[in-house]
């Protein structure tokens, strides 16, 4: 739980950037009330409220309070992410959760390293926030726990987002992990671990892990071809309502690369689709 003396003041500075989000002065939505309405229905918090849930001494209201303002336009303000930045070791799952998730949406760089660190919790829910959060955060120092992560974490779940997060990075150690993880059991970690292959290489040996390590190790230059890396986001077909009522329609979060991609999006070949509803 975060200490009182610093959930006080930063209370105090989330309170003041509420007032200055309902009076207009941020950009975004037109208040922070109509973007939280968005989220929740008419019983829900109010941004004020949500701030102070966030230093509750509840488990679960703390994780609302998180999750409310993550979700927010101004969820990504400095006062914020020192909550999230803290609270990503709180005594709760729940909420450790819900902080690497609210890095993933808003964290820098360095902020891979809190969620690296956090692919070695105890919670497979926090394991699994974290390697999706490290999708849209590009830092090579967060490579070494993702390359564990894919071949050795115990969660399905958190191997295939871990070897969607590979995908970013041009390196020989991350080949490596990627072509073991072809022998996975699961499907979906091998169909991960190719898809992640294709965009570093420009290559395709589908799920042969001695044909890509044959190739691997003979290949001067290995990325020569690599192709834009997104990380990938969630979408679902409209429902009824949303296909016949136009104020019903929702628009949907588009593929992007990391925050830190050290590379010319503009010079780089067309990258794969990555929408999906989980990975």
């Amino acid at each position: 739980m975060i200490h009182p003396r610093r959930a006080r003041g930063a209370a105090v500075a989330a309170w003041a950037l509420l007032g200055l989000a309902l009076a207009g002065g941020l950009g975004g939505c037109e208040t922070a009330a109509q973007d939280f309405g968005e989220f929740m229905n008419f019983n829900s918090p109010s941004p004020t409220e949500a701030a102070t849930w966030m230093f509750h001494r509840d488990a679960e209201k703390r994780r609302l309070g998180i999750t409310l303002i993550s979700n927010s336009y101004f969820g990504g303000e400095e006062p914020y992410m020192k909550v999230y930045r803290e609270a990503i070791t709180d005594a709760d799952p729940m909420v450790r959760a819900a902080c690497a998730r609210a890095l993933g949406f808003h964290g820098a760089p360095e902020d891979a390293l809190p969620l690296a660190s956090a692919l070695s919790d105890s919670s497979e829910l926090v394991r699994w926030e974290s390697a999706k959060a490290l999708q849209r955060i590009y830092n090579e120092a967060a490579v070494p726990a993702l390359n564990n992560a894919v071949v050795n974490d115990s969660s399905v779940d958190v191997r295939m987002a871990a070897a969607n997060a590979l995908g970013q990075y041009r390196e020989r150690r991350v080949l490596e992990a990627l072509i073991r993880a072809l022998d996975d059991p699961s499907l979906g970690v091998s169909h991960h671990a190719q898809r992640s292959l294709r965009i570093l290489t420009g290559e395709n040996f589908g799920s042969d892990p001695v044909a890509w390590f044959d190739w691997s190790r003979s290949a001067a230059e290995p990325f020569a071809k690599a192709r834009l890396y997104t990380y990938p986001v969630y979408r679902r077909d409209p429902t009824f309502i949303e296909t016949f009522t136009p104020f019903g329609r929702k628009t949907w979060e588009e593929p992007g690369v990391p925050v830190g991609w050290p590379y010319s999006a503009s010079a780089e070949g067309a990258s794969e689709s990555t929408a999906g509803p989980r990975s």
